[in-house]
């Protein structure tokens, strides 16, 4: 149940389709590495921000009473940016050669077979 929320969210995002039949599943949409970590966690719609009030999509009910004299938001604020474009900078292509690099080996049935 827990992965079907998973991929039913994958797949809204248009990160994965799925097929159904013998050998069915779910299958990238597009070249792994044209996919991101990024992308990946914005379909999930989780937040990234360090701190809560930082959070970029303003969905946090919860509102800092010192945010208008925090010095240290706009550290965590720009450490939530950083964060953010380092996981746009990382592929699902990129974690695969990685896998590789330690040794992780996998058989693939399937060119576009991956497993995340």
């Amino acid at each position: 149940r827990y992965l079907e929320q998973i991929f039913h969210k994958l797949k809204k995002a248009k990160i994965v389709k799925s097929v159904r039949g013998p050998g069915g599943g779910y299958l990238l949409t597009k070249d792994p590495e044209k996919i991101t970590v990024g992308d990946i966690i914005q379909a999930m719609r989780e937040p990234i921000d360090p701190v809560f009030c930082v959070d970029s999509d303003s969905r946090s009910s919860k509102k800092c009473s010192r945010e208008a004299e925090c010095v240290t938001r706009h550290v965590w604020k720009e450490a939530g940016e950083k964060i953010t474009e380092y996981f746009d900078s990382v592929t699902i292509g990129d974690l695969c050669e990685r896998a590789k690099g330690m040794g992780i080996k996998k058989d693939m049935k399937h060119p576009f077979d991956y497993s995340i």
